[in-house]
């Protein structure tokens, strides 16, 4: 999402958000997805809707604008979920009342039925402690009819443990709303080197390495970010929205990028289904023979060892890196 106009209180904002939707949705009938992520903190907005002056203003708009779970806005997002029969993640600033309210960078997970997720940040940004303090629900993962779905936003998505996390709890599709100014992908001239399979592209590609797809192809999950894009006073997001697969060996790769410009909807089909029930998606001649196969000696109980293996990288985990993760040092740096 390109541009928006925060409005207080966050009951106006939530028919923005709902305009947004129905707007996207409507635009790509009838084609419809059954998840659909948007960008974090779609509630109260990225921005104060007035002129940034300080620190002060940023704090009052997440801390004013900030919603109850669950309350009148969550109920709007339940009724449009179940209107158009979907899932939707969306990022907001949630209030906790106590003697002292409580304030969280939360991502919610909701379904026709109401809200089926909840998480909250746990790497904050130095403009998310300025009015949140970190997440206590650690990182929980949800069974839907879509796969198991894991969520995140797209800063604690750049800390290999968040995926590797989820990913051992059995993640299938990681939903990370961003509002993200780095990293900017880097491009990639063509090869002149002839190869039987093609790794790398015919023309140059301006986002051959991209934060995202690394991070689902080290911890084998589908990776949906859905980020903001522009500017607004000081505030800047680099976009880079997409859904990445665990599979990124050959090329082109299996993923989809929106274009940068304006506010737009990507889709992308997965198939869960062989995740879930762990069924191959190739087949091999079932020869058993005693000494080649796991088994008894004589073969008569014998099975192959790779009828128990998932099929789906996403399911099955195979390549679940065990060392340290690409651009790992540039997370850790004091100007972060």
């Amino acid at each position: 999402l390109q541009e928006w106009g925060a409005q207080t209180p966050s009951f106006d904002a939530i028919h923005t958000v709902r305009s947004i939707v129905e707007t996207l949705i409507n635009d790509h009938d009838p084609a419809r997805p059954d998840v659909l992520v948007l960008p974090e903190l779609m509630l109260p907005g990225p921005v104060p809707s007035s002129a940034q002056k300080d620190d002060e203003d940023i704090i009052a708009h997440f801390q004013h604008g900030a919603i109850e779970l669950p309350g009148p806005e969550t109920a709007v997002l339940v009724e449009l979920a179940n209107e158009l029969q979907i899932s939707l993640v969306l990022g907001v600033a949630e209030r906790v009342e106590g003697p002292t309210p409580t304030y969280y960078n939360t991502v919610l997970l909701i379904d026709p039925e109401g809200i089926y997720g909840i998480y909250r940040k746990l790497h904050l940004t130095a403009q998310d402690r300025l009015w949140a303090s970190p997440g206590n629900l650690g990182l929980p993962t949800y069974d839907t009819p879509s796969g198991r779905i894991g969520l995140a936003t797209g800063y604690d998505v750049l800390f290999p443990e968040t995926l590797r996390v989820l990913a051992g709890k059995g993640a299938d599709l990681v939903c990370a709303p961003a509002l993200l100014n780095f990293p900017d992908p880097i491009g990639l001239p063509p090869t002149s080197i002839p190869n039987r399979r093609p790794v790398a592209p015919e023309d140059f590609d301006p986002v051959h390495y991209l934060i995202w797809r690394v991070r689902a192809a080290e911890h084998n999950v589908y990776l949906a970010v859905a980020n903001w894009s522009g500017s607004w006073r000081t505030m800047h997001a680099n976009g880079s929205s997409g859904i990445f697969s665990p599979a990124c060996l050959l090329y082109p790769w299996s993923e989809v990028i929106a274009d940068e410009g304006e506010p737009m909807l990507t889709m992308m089909t997965i198939d869960t289904r062989e995740q879930r029930t762990g069924r191959r998606s190739s087949t091999h001649p079932l020869n058993y023979a005693p000494g080649d196969v796991a088994g008894s000696l004589t073969g008569e109980l014998a099975y192959d060892i790779r009828d128990s293996i998932p099929g789906n990288a996403a399911r099955g985990k195979p390549l679940l890196r065990k060392r340290m993760p690409y651009w790992y040092l540039d997370l850790v740096k004091k100007n972060l």
